[in-house]
């Protein structure tokens, strides 16, 4: 029998995420940062390097491709965005025809926090606006578009909190509040309309007391959680924001949510073993609808090697 868990991974087409490149408006370079942290002009994705990683994946047992295509589809109705090199929908089409013929589930995803917008171009500096509101709807509606119909959204909604973003940042954009879930909940309600069950990243659950309740109060179950922790699973402060991170878990399943738990070789290679063993522990069967590799590179040939790594650990470590 089939095993019946989604065992994805995330595949970035765009890249644009974090920080202004260093010579866009007298913007300074940062130290400590990855080259591939600043945004590019250019897409960085090569073909050759995804083929021979898709290929691995199938190997492993990957069922699940989900793709952030962020800057890397040239949009009709916001062509301003694209950068150089990016994909025409044909061409993203015909990858996605290319990844379902290999047997994979594909799924969208486009980041909406403010903490992850890059890819937007100007409209990440025009937040809670109606042009930004038109823009996310215009976006939403060519990707799902393109990727037919597909079973779930991604929409991202990751660290946009002010912890996060006073240290990486120089100019900081937080929603809080009743403003933050006005704009979730339109985002949300463009993808349900369409057909697809939002996805979001779960961390806004355990950044503060003041988000977890929050979160709770206004995330539906109907929306399918990734919480993500990258670590040993050795902190035991319950002061420490990565206890609270990986006791989320327990937490989400305590309120009856559809979880895929994110892991990553992007902090420490056990981390994918580890999760998978914590969460079997603490999320219910039912609720535990499968798991997700997150490396946090882009695919490019001198990120293969990691690259590859990650898709052996993920073969190493088996399925739910």
């Amino acid at each position: 029998m089939a095993n019946s868990k989604i065992n994805a991974f995330l595949v970035h087409l765009g890249f644009n995420m974090w920080l202004d490149p260093p010579e866009k408006d007298g913007i300074h370079a940062l130290p400590g940062k990855e080259p591939y942290q600043y945004a590019s002009d250019t897409l960085r994705f090569d073909s050759g390097v995804w083929h021979d990683l898709s290929w691995l994946l199938k190997e492993a047992g990957c069922n699940m491709i989900l793709i952030d295509v962020a800057e890397g589809m040239k949009y009709e109705t916001h062509p301003e965005i694209a950068v150089k090199g990016a994909w025409s929908k044909t061409q993203l089409a015909d990858e996605l025809s290319r990844l379902r013929s290999m047997g994979f589930e594909v799924i969208p995803k486009l980041n909406f926090s403010a903490g992850h917008d890059e890819w937007m171009g100007i409209y990440s500096r025009m937040l809670s606006t109606p042009a930004y509101y038109k823009f996310c709807e215009d976006v939403i509606d060519e990707v799902y578009e393109v990727f037919g119909n597909p079973r779930f959204f991604h929409l991202g909604m990751d660290e946009e909190c002010v912890s996060i973003q006073e240290n990486l940042y120089e100019l900081m954009i937080v929603r809080q509040g009743e403003l933050f879930w006005h704009d979730f909940n339109h985002i949300v309600r463009k993808v349900e309309q369409k057909g697809a069950r939002p996805w979001i990243w779960a961390d806004h659950v355990w950044h503060n007391g003041r988000s977890r309740d929050s979160f709770l109060a206004h995330v539906s179950k109907d929306i399918l959680l990734s919480n993500w922790y990258y670590g040993r699973f050795e902190e035991k402060d319950p002061n420490n924001y990565l206890y609270r991170a990986y006791t989320a878990y327990e937490l989400l399943e305590k309120h009856g949510y559809d979880q895929i738990p994110a892991a990553s070789n992007c902090s420490c290679r056990e981390n994918y073993r580890l999760t998978m063993e914590y969460v079997r522990k603490v999320v219910s069967d039912r609720h535990l609808l499968g798991i997700e590799m997150t490396t946090w590179m882009p695919t490019i040939p001198e990120k293969r090697e990691a690259l590859e790594d990650a898709v052996r650990i993920m073969k190493e470590a088996g399925t739910l």
